[in-house]
């Protein structure tokens, strides 16, 4: 070791080198992980020159010029004083041009455009102005809308060339000046081809110009479609209009005053559902614009809410006119208000809104007083039709107090009569409006627009005949008035549904035949009657029945019967919300239509919204109480809601009968509710015993579907090999499987790591069309894809369901985020970190974390990230946050822990263990493994563990022959045995033989030792060895390793019998003690730098000091090929030259390594992988030339499985032993076994 210290003056120098290199790289160090860093960029902000930070007095020194000063002051803000002083100098330079173009910089600073293009334009002609007034005065002409002056001024300056950092700050300024003249002249096209052409010939400059094409330039594109949209719109072009406020939409991402004027372009069209929609939809904070409000309230007025109509226009008569357009909307206003009150029955408010207005505005009264007489008009209604009003909006007590008063007052008139028994109909009393037609006297000779609604209450009740001839009745009167053409269609209508409710669906048909044969005028609406037995009697396809449909709604808007047709073909084609929108509009006209009610219930069952459904069929149940179907849907909705016990009960206390498919059910659902509760054992019990029930007396569909439930009960129950048998018995059996079973099975063959079995599962069901929402099957082929290693096809599906899938849901009725959406975005990140691009993967997930900070999932796949990338502090650092932040959540269900916290903590115990916290870490996965026993994740964690505490049993064999040389043969075994995470103990046996020519050398050492990880930092080994042939020396080996950071690791190591001597050395019997120190950063997998230094003191006086640096570049990186290239720099001296063996004085060698690794096969813990290195370098000897050297190296990596393995390879090398060329060659095998 003291002649280690004292060192010769070569040696000074390799080490001054050494260190020098060291210190390189520690500074370089910072600009490599700043290149890793994603490009985050503030937005540049530039200072103008006519404001400063400060405004302190200063004093001038001596010989300063009023001019001075002037220029001086305005740049630090004071510009009147400014102004004052250069007026002055004007004075006392007799307008010298210098003078006045800092005059004009500095009006332009002080918002006096107009006076500083007075005195721009009015400089001498031959005066050539500086530079830096150009852009000041563009800005003013700007200002002054001379737009394109302002463009030559800024053009002439932006062709100067920059010379400092101030006039780069101003050419920035020209640039943004000239883009938003542009702009303001309407120049679009003009101001995006400039800052396109500027961003290709600067590129250094794309960051600050690309901000103008995505903020500035677009969002004066997306005002100007906004405002041509309503031009179009006023003008009556509704077809335009909709075209480019949808485009203004679009570009705006729907901002509010674009929205505000889509609102009422869709009011001015006619379209008052749609503005409606879109403005009872508009954020709860947001206040929309004025001139919205009457036009919205004219839209509820149209469609009856008139209280909602009233109140907007009241909000908007409250606001100050301020302009004729104002004035005249005003008016309009008021008239709307007053309507609306009329319309509503309301002649009081009306009547008491227009003689207040009267006081309050006497200048208003000509044209209010007219109003008046129109109230008047209103109250003079007959008192049984007010009644009748109340009764059509549904308030049957005020119509019945004033039905039962206009009888008496009328004494029984006929007209008040027949009333009576229509309002009695209307409400839903059937019996008690047959018992009034029943007890008219039979002279009485009644109105026939009542006949309808009498037919009407016999088909409820179930008296089809009379209904039947009651309809036939009033269909062969001879009526002429404006009313009867509507009561002849709902009488048709009627008795159309009368056959059909006594199930004479024949007669109906023939029925509408002869009609239409008859009736050419009506043959469009009745061929819709038509069109729905048809379907009925599936003589015609649902497509084909949506034609005609969509035709006759195409013709009439208003159809209600088309309406009805459509939404059933779009409900039958799983078109929901269409189909939604279609029946919300004819409920808003019809609240009481049958046909539209159990549609509104059929959506709300498949929305899941079962107890409102409910409420619908008992609603239907109330006008047609022998409604059948009603009955059955109205039980379905509590069975799908899991209220079996409730159907059970209601069923015995009502006694009502219900269709065997409707037990069925009550028996299947209860087993899923079990499913869907976490039950699977109870649910599998019910199951058995609804074979038993299904053997006896129940449907062989209701037996098969038992059968496909004990999948979906096992799946829950993750019992997954028991899946599969269910399912392959089921396919003996040549039971019809449904997709959803299948798509179970798949999931179980992927478990028990079958992926071939289970992608092909999941490609047959897509083939079936059976991909539920938000791509469930897609799903599974993405994982089994991954499983399979097929990348490619994995990352197409999903940027497939990417694509397909919205930023937000509508869910039970709720606008939100759509999390399939965002797991398909943390899944693209394990795509690239399955297929080892870390940095790829990370990049991606620091954007999606900008995005949702507080996202676990996002967190968890950037924290493995970073765990595999060589960082576990930082690692363990990111896993902590995420269970911090999770933590609130696991407290409030400790029996439930959410599947990102599985994922994280998996992570976490990982990070733990890296961080030589293996205790906690074990611990954990155990507690997890004992809460979820069935969860691959934590099974390989808990596997991943067991393996790294297992003993392992190694086996080193080399064999290295230089032609001519020396030839060298080694092998060894070792068992390792764990005692604590990262500390074990080991023995190890070694036997080394090396011979050149006569010369030979044997070492056979047996060594015991301990490899002991003393904290997170720092790292110990110790081994004691003896040798056969020395039995008294004890060798003794010792290494430190120091791990300050993620990316520091230095190495200190002290071998007293080092086996690493020269190779012919070893053949002559020369022993050497080894010192040795290696220092690497390593920025993560794709650059590491590595500095060593080797001390040998050899046996017979010689010393080999070397030194060594290499620095290891990723290239690409992909699943299956990685490129890598090394630069590799050697330099050594031997202190004895004139020995036996090569020992020149200097030597220094450099090697270019690229490297290409491939790997053939992969699947869970089992893979093949091969590597090719070559090496091409250049040598150098003291007193020889230069010669070039080579090495190839080639080698395969077996895993068989997680405990056992092995590494074999070949090196080939041509080496400069003094002039004279050598070529090696070697063999090397690893075999690695944990038991």
């Amino acid at each position: 070791m003291e002649n280690f210290l004292i060192m010769s003056k070569k040696h000074i120098v390799c080490v001054i080198v050494f260190c020098l290199a060291l210190i390189y790289i520690i500074l370089l160090s910072p600009a490599l992980i700043a290149e890793e860093i994603a490009d985050i960029h503030a937005d540049e902000k530039l200072v103008s020159q006519g404001t400063d930070i400060t405004r302190d007095k200063v004093p001038f020194p001596p010989g300063t010029t009023l001019h001075q000063k002037a220029v001086f002051l305005a740049r630090n803000g004071n510009l009147e004083e400014a102004i004052t002083l250069i007026n002055k100098a004007l004075e006392e330079t007799n307008n010298a041009p210098e003078v006045v173009s800092d005059y004009a910089v500095i009006l332009a600073w002080a918002g006096r455009c107009q006076e500083s293009i007075n005195i721009y334009e009015g400089l001498p002609a031959d005066y050539t102005p500086p530079n830096y007034i150009l852009p000041e005065v563009a800005k003013c002409y700007r200002t002054a809308k001379e737009y394109n002056k302002s463009i030559t001024l800024y053009k002439e300056y932006l062709k100067l060339e920059i010379k400092d950092k101030e006039q780069e700050i101003t050419h920035k300024e020209a640039t943004k000046g000239l883009i938003y003249t542009y702009l303001d002249n309407n120049q679009i096209d003009t101001a995006r081809q400039y800052v396109e052409e500027r961003i290709t010939k600067e590129p250094k400059n794309e960051n600050w110009l690309h901000r103008f094409l995505i903020t500035d330039i677009a969002e004066k594109e997306e005002k100007l479609i906004h405002q041509q949209s309503v031009m179009y719109a006023r003008n009556g072009d509704f077809e335009k209009a909709f075209t480019l406020i949808n485009e203004a939409l679009d570009k705006s991402n729907n901002a509010p005053e674009v929205v505000s004027d889509y609102i009422v372009i869709l009011a001015w069209s006619g379209q008052c559902y749609e503005s409606i929609m879109v403005y009872e939809k508009l954020p709860e904070n947001y206040i929309p614009s004025n001139y919205i409000l009457p036009e919205i309230a004219k839209c509820y007025r149209v469609i009856n809410e008139y209280d909602k109509a009233a109140t907007l226009y009241k909000q908007y008569l409250e606001f100050e006119i301020k302009d004729e357009e104002q004035e005249i909307t005003h008016k309009e206003a008021i008239k709307g208000l007053i309507y609306n009150y009329l319309d509503n029955n309301q002649t009081n408010l009306a009547r008491q809104y227009v003689e207040e207005r009267i006081d309050r505005e006497p200048e208003n009264k000509d044209w209010l007083e007219p109003y008046l007489m129109e109230i008047a008009l209103k109250e003079e209604k007959l008192l049984h039709k007010k009644a009748v009003i109340y009764a059509q909006n549904g308030d049957f007590k005020n119509a019945f107090a004033l039905i039962n008063e206009a009888l008496q007052k009328s004494e029984s008139s006929p007209d008040v009569i027949s009333d009576h028994i229509i309002i009695l109909a209307w409400s839903g009393r059937y019996n008690e409006a047959i018992n009034a037609y029943e007890g008219l006297p039979a002279e009485y000779n009644l109105p026939a627009h009542v006949l309808p609604e009498v037919a009407k209450c016999y088909r409820v009740i179930g008296e089809y005949d009379k209904a039947i001839e009651i309809y036939k009745q009033y269909l062969a009167l001879e009526i002429k008035d404006q009313d009867k053409e509507v009561t002849n269609k709902e009488a048709t209508k009627g008795l159309i549904y009368t056959y059909l409710d006594s199930n004479q669906t024949d007669i109906a048909r023939q029925y509408i035949e002869e009609r239409i044969a008859k009736d050419t005028k009506n043959k469009d609406w009745l061929k819709l009657y038509l069109i729905d037995i048809l379907l009925l009697q599936d003589e015609i396809t649902v497509d084909e029945a949506e034609i005609v449909y969509m035709e006759m709604f195409e013709k009439d808007p208003l159809n209600i019967h088309a309406k009805l047709g459509i939404s059933k073909m779009l409900l039958a084609k799983g078109a929901y919300e269409e189909a939604k929108n279609f029946v919300s509009d004819i409920l808003n006209k019809e609240p009481d239509n049958i046909e539209a009610l159990f549609l509104k219930a059929e959506l709300l069952d498949s929305e899941r919204e079962y107890i409102e459904a409910y409420e619908v069929y008992e609603k239907i149940l109330g006008v047609y109480p022998n409604s059948q179907p009603a009955r059955n849907l109205k039980y379905k909705a509590l069975i799908s809601l899991g209220a079996y016990s409730l159907v059970e009960q209601k069923l015995e206390e009502s006694g009502d009968m219900v269709d065997p498919a409707i037990r069925e059910a009550l028996l299947g659902n209860e087993a899923m509710v079990r499913i869907w509760w976490g039950e699977p054992d109870i649910a599998l019990e019910i199951l058995d015993r609804n074979m038993d029930h299904s053997e006896e007396f129940l449907s062989e569909e209701f037996l098969s579907r038992t059968k496909n439930d004990r999948v979906l009960a096992l799946q829950e129950k993750q019992n997954m090999q028991e899946i599969i048998n269910e399912y392959e018995n089921l396919k003996n059996m040549n039971e019809e499987i449904p997709p959803w079973t299948s798509n179970s099975t798949a999931g179980a063959y992927l478990y028990v790591r079958q992926p071939e079995q289970a992608l092909t599962l999941y490609e047959e069901t897509l083939r079936e069309g059976w991909d539920p929402l938000y791509g469930e099957t897609r799903r599974g082929i993405y994982a089994s894809e991954v499983e399979l290693g097929e990348y490619e096809k994995a990352g197409a599906v999903l940027e497939e369901l990417d694509a397909e899938m919205p930023t937000e849901i509508i869910h039970r009725g709720i606008l939100q985020d759509n999390w399939w959406k965002e797991e398909i975005g943390y899944n693209r990140a394990w795509w690239y970190l399955y297929q080892d691009r870390l940095a790829e993967s990370q990049r991606y997930l620091e954007n999606l974390l900008y995005i949702g900070p507080a996202n676990l999932h996002t967190r968890t796949a950037l924290a493995q990230a970073y765990l595999w990338r060589g960082w576990p502090r930082k690692a363990l650092k990111e896993f902590e946050i995420i269970q911090t932040m999770n933590a609130p959540l696991i407290d409030a269900q400790t029996e439930y822990t959410p599947t990102e916290d599985i994922t994280s903590k998996v992570g976490y115990c990982y990070a733990l263990d890296e961080n030589d916290e293996g205790i906690q870490a074990r611990a954990l996965a155990k507690e997890l493994l004992r809460k979820y026993p069935t969860n691959t994740h934590i099974q390989r964690l808990n596997r991943y563990f067991e393996v790294q505490d297992m003993r392992t049993f190694t086996l080193d064999a080399s064999v290295a022959n230089e032609i001519p040389g020396a030839h060298e043969t080694y092998w060894s075994v070792k068992l390792d045995q764990p005692l604590y995470p990262w500390r074990k103990i080991f023995a190890m046996y070694a036997w080394q033989q090396a011979f050149q020519g006569d010369s030979r050398d044997d070492v056979r050492r047996a060594s015991i030792g301990m490899d002991w990880r003393l904290n997170r930092d720092w790292w110990f080994i110790a081994m004691l060895s003896q040798d056969e042939e020395d039995n008294k020396e004890l060798g003794l080996s010792g290494e430190v390793t120091y791990n300050p950071s993620d990316y520091f690791s230095f190495n200190l190591m002290h071998d007293s019998k080092s086996l690493s001597v020269p190779l012919q050395a070893k053949a002559l019997g020369v022993e050497a003690e080894e010192y040795r120190f290696v220092g690497i950063y390593r920025q993560s997998e794709s650059f590491l730098t590595q500095v060593t230094s080797n001390l040998y003191q050899l046996s017979d006086g010689n010393e080999i000091l070397s030194y060594g640096l290499r620095f290891d570049k990723a290239l690409t990186t992909r699943a299956y090929w990685k490129t890598r290239v090394a630069l590799e720099g050697y330099t050594s001296t031997n202190s004895e030259t004139e020995l036996a063996y090569y020992s020149p004085e200097e030597f220094y060698s450099i090697y270019l390594v690229p490297m290409v690794e491939h790997v053939w096969y992969r699947r869970y813990e089992s893979a093949m992988v091969d590597r090719l290195y070559v090496g091409i370098g250049t040598q150098k000897e003291k007193d020889f030339s230069e010669k070039g050297i080579w090495y190839i190296q080639y080698e395969q990596d077996y895993r068989i499985s997680d405990t056992l393995a092995f590494l074999i390879g070949v090196n080939f090398s041509k080496k400069n032993y003094s002039g004279e060329y050598t070529d090696i060659t070697s063999f090397y095998l690893t075999l690695t076994k944990n038991f």
